[in-house]
């Protein structure tokens, strides 16, 4: 038997599994229709997948099919504007809504069709409505958090702007058990929507660009700016509830009913307009939200009375994409295992689905159900426009000393927002001015440094995490690294070394390679620690802005061509442009 997750929405992912859990293929829709944050059904992963893994109509026929959100009633025009083929558009439902008009005809088209939700899915796809399943969309999340962490117990929290009604849960969750303790967080205490109501006052869009937020925060040194937001959420043994001031306040309640909940995100405007009229910059504002993010979510945890039964945390939901506010809960909980899912945001429900499917039905989940994240297809290199020659570790390394911008095409590509060496810019971190050209280059604006790439021999010695230090390189504690999930500080003698790599704070956030990652890469690396005492690479994502990661070396070709880099390295080849 197979199984087939799906995320049906914004981030739309296809993820497919064995009887025991383990990952066959996972990739978000986006790789495949170049629209970023893809709003829709993974249809074109779907005929990707079936294709490349020569699954025949029996397998089909015989599958399970996961959705990690339930459809009610009043939703279900949504589920049918999401899996008709032809409203696969790049809608910003965060920022801009749907086209007018759109709304009204989906309402009544949906009312006209009277079809279940898994009625919709099935004919969409090709399956049988009794193969398919909605699941809760935390529930979800809490599964993609737990099941790879490789622990037989955890305290396990997911956070994100929202879900089925609710933005985040807490629970005690446990191998054989399964999951024996739940909290569940209400909407209207998101700290997910918090953060982008800030997001949006700078004028960023929401559900996009909060990562911007993030690394602006470092450039304030207001470290009181927080205690602005304290009486906005609270949190009493493990609980969020509203402050008492704006608990009372009827500007947050559409009506006079203080019966009903207030409007939580007119009360987040409110407090972010207060915040923002009592500090003197944008970093301070963005510094105030992080760090009252960073306390709030430490308070959760402390208070939640499940660390003391166990000794791991696994983390899930698109906060936990706040590489700073994972490095904040590592710092505060020293002495347990911390794991974040590589594909916090709702594209990693797709696999989520399916493990939280399997752990309700009991079916026992493979320990090393998913060890990597590089599961996403691999590129056909067919093209017949370009020349190819070798290409060895020796001569990327002199590349890179002659300061070329490299694009990599590895193998199967990376399931999630985070490139790790499969679809790569990799280049030199020697002199700060490169992350001006790269900006401009992929047409980016960041207020973060890029990220840097290292070998596992040589983390220790270029990056300090406290933990790590104690415990070694193989140990679990350093699996967040190997994902780029988590910042840490880096040494103070490679600091000025490695400047493009370095934030204001002196942190980065690294990606550990193995040789195993990619040989290539890994051993040009090798030769720049040895030869060089250059230990560490720029990595960033083969993408310009606001467009998803490259899929193929066709994609490559045309970066090439474009100039958004100065070599194309695909698999173990040069890419040369035919004149």
């Amino acid at each position: 038997m197979l199984f087939f997750g799906m995320t049906i929405g914004h981030d739309a992912s296809l993820a497919i599994a064995d009887s025991d859990g383990k990952v066959l293929f996972a990739a978000g829709e986006e790789r495949f229709s170049r629209l970023k944050g893809h709003l829709g059904s993974p249809f074109l992963a779907f005929e990707y997948a079936v294709k490349s893994l020569g699954l025949s109509q029996r397998e089909l026929e015989q599958s399970i099919v996961t959705i990690g959100t339930v459809f009610t009633e009043q939703t279900r025009w949504f589920l049918s504007m999401l899996v008709d083929r032809s409203h696969q558009k790049n809608y910003d439902i965060f920022n801009t809504g749907l086209p007018p008009g759109l709304l009204r005809s989906l309402v009544k088209e949906a009312e006209i069709q009277n079809l279940t939700s898994e009625e919709l899915v099935a004919n969409a796809f090709g399956f049988s409505p009794k193969q398919v399943f909605f699941l809760n969309h935390h529930d979800c999340h809490a599964s993609s958090a737990f099941w790879p962490a490789r622990v037989e117990k955890s305290a396990v929290i997911t956070l994100d702007g929202s879900g089925d009604g609710e933005c985040g849960t807490i629970s005690l969750m446990n191998r054989q058990a399964g999951k024996v303790k739940v909290y569940r967080i209400p909407e209207r205490y998101s700290l997910g929507h918090l953060y982008s109501e800030v997001t949006k006052r700078y004028g960023f869009k929401e559900s996009r660009h909060e990562g911007k937020i993030t690394g602006l925060a470092a450039y304030s040194e207001n470290s009181t700016s927080s205690k602005l937001l304290e009486n906005l959420l609270v949190c009493k043994q493990g609980r969020l509830k509203f402050g008492i001031r704006y608990l009372l306040d009827p500007r947050f309640r559409d009506r006079l009913e203080f019966w009903k909940p207030i409007n939580h995100r007119k009360a987040f405007s409110s407090a972010v307009s207060r915040m923002e009229s009592k500090t003197e910059s944008y970093p301070d504002l963005a510094r105030g939200v992080q760090s009252f993010l960073e306390s709030t979510v430490n308070q959760l945890l402390r208070g939640s009375n499940v660390l003391s039964e166990v000794d791991s945390i696994s983390v899930a939901g698109g906060v936990f994409s706040n590489v700073s506010l994972n490095r904040s809960i590592r710092s505060s909980f020293p002495n347990h295992n911390f794991y974040v899912f590589p594909n916090m945001g709702d594209g990693g429900l797709a696999i989520g689905s399916v493990w939280e499917y399997m752990r309700i039905n009991g079916q026992q989940i493979a320990l090393e159900c998913m060890t990597d994240m590089y599961c996403g297809g691999k590129s056909d290199n067919t093209s017949n426009v370009v020349t190819r020659t070798p290409a060895t570790s020796e001569s990327i390394a002199s590349l890179i000393l002659e300061e070329k911008i490299i694009g990599i095409i590895h193998r199967e590509m990376e399931f999630g927002p985070r490139a790790l060496c499969h679809r790569s810019i990799i280049a030199s971190p020697r002199k700060r001015e490169i992350n001006k050209t790269l900006n401009e280059r992929l047409n980016r604006t960041e207020f973060m440094p890029f990220a840097p790439v290292v070998r596992d021999v040589d983390f220790a010695k270029v990056f300090e995490t406290g933990v790590a230090d104690r415990l070694g390189n193989n140990s679990s504690y350093t699996q967040n690294f190997r994902f780029m999930t988590e910042t840490c500080l880096v040494r103070d003698y490679w600091v000025d070394k490695i400047p493009a790599v370095v934030h204001r704070d002196q942190t980065a956030r690294p990606q550990i390679l193995s040789r195993e990652d990619n040989p290539l890469i890994y051993d040009a690396l090798g030769i720049l620690a040895e030869q060089e005492n250059l230990p560490v690479l720029i990595n960033t994502s083969f993408n310009a802005h606001e467009e998803p990661i490259i899929f193929d070396e066709e994609q490559g070709i045309d970066e090439l061509s474009n100039g958004r880099v100065d070599v194309l390295v695909s698999e173990s080849f040069f890419i040369t442009l035919n004149e």
